[in-house]
């Protein structure tokens, strides 16, 4: 299984003042395994699940949604 860790920090270009910081960590599924089944192929999917995650609280912290 593959594992993924992601930190971000947001800064106000003018400020520097934080706008956002996010830490995340997640591991992978047990899955079936085949043989197209990869640690990074894992990895991929944890990276998708980060990143949307992340832009929902983009859209959160500038009023989208």
């Amino acid at each position: 299984m593959g594992e993924v860790s992601f930190e971000a920090e947001l800064l106000d270009s003018q400020t520097n003042e934080v706008l956002m910081a996010v830490i995340d960590s997640k591991s992978g599924k047990k899955y079936k395994i085949r043989k197209s089944t990869t640690k990074w192929g894992h990895a991929k999917d944890i990276f998708k699940q980060c990143a949307k995650t992340f832009r929902k609280r983009l859209d959160r912290l500038s009023g989208r949604k």
